[in-house]
């Protein structure tokens, strides 16, 4: 499921809105007034750390406690 980002017609407010199947058109929850869908830059995946070797739990170079997310 998507994540458009939408610009209200009446006030100007952007916000962003989870689209599911079947949802009707988007309506500002600033104003109620009509919402136009926005092009965005899809978002970059986050690789972490300096070489983008960043640990799933922050740490670079893995854990010093093997019960945490990573191990050692």
């Amino acid at each position: 499921m998507p994540i458009h980002e939408y610009e209200c017609e009446r006030c100007g407010a952007k916000f962003e809105r989870l689209e599911m199947a079947g949802d009707g058109p988007a309506v500002c929850g600033s104003c109620g007034g009509p919402a136009k869908k926005l092009l965005s830059a899809p978002g970059k995946p986050r690789m972490g750390g300096p070489g983008g070797r960043e640990t799933c739990c922050g740490m670079a170079g893995g854990c010093d406690n093997p019960k945490r997310c990573c191990g050692s």
